[in-house]
């Protein structure tokens, strides 16, 4: 039986303090070896700023694939292609 691909979910990080916080969860984290990250919207699509800045960050820092929550709250088009991008 192969090994079990496991992945962590963020929140997005509002304050500098909270970003703090997911930086030292995710090197707690990164000795497992996850298979992706996702960061989520936030309650009612509140947070997509912090959902892109933190996948950006994550995704410079981790290495590791990372995926942004898209739900039909984005604010535009144009803002669910920048997330995909």
């Amino acid at each position: 039986m192969p090994a079990p691909r496991i992945s962590f979910e963020f929140f997005p990080p509002r304050t500098d303090e909270q970003k703090l916080i997911l930086e030292s969860t995710w090197q707690k984290l990164a000795p497992l070896n996850p298979h992706y990250l996702s960061v989520t919207f936030g309650a009612g699509g509140s947070a997509q700023d912090a959902t892109r800045e933190a996948v950006k960050a994550l995704i410079e820092r981790s290495g590791v694939a990372v995926a942004p929550h898209i739900s039909c709250m984005a604010k535009s088009r144009e803002m669910i292609h920048e997330l995909l991008q």
